[in-house]
């Protein structure tokens, strides 16, 4: 019962550490993408995808800074991984930059 009990909290403080570096990564991703640094936002929005590839608007800020910094066919890869995300046609942009690409 201890072990269960060890391993559940465990568990629980490696989810903690990990949503708080996802918000502090992304904060710093969503600042340089404000500001038109494209590569360096590149570069956040990667840390951030490998955290949570599933979260839509991390891939959808990731296509675009990989869009705008020339990056076309890994640009492709993940439009179209929004398109298979997109359960409410929330990005309809994707459709157009895959089409692009």
């Amino acid at each position: 019962m201890i072990r269960v009990l060890i391993i559940l909290l465990i568990t629980f403080n490696v989810q903690l550490c990990l949503s708080q570096n996802k918000q502090v990564v992304l904060t710093e991703a969503n600042y340089y993408y404000n500001i038109s640094d494209f590569y360096t936002a590149k570069y956040y929005y990667e840390q951030a995808y490998h955290i949570d590839s599933l979260d839509l608007n991390i891939v959808w800020r990731y296509a675009e800074a990989c869009r705008n910094t020339n990056n076309y066919k890994l640009a492709s890869i993940l439009y179209k991984k929004v398109i298979e995300l997109d359960k409410k046609s929330k990005f309809l942009e994707a459709y157009l930059w895959q089409g692009i690409m």
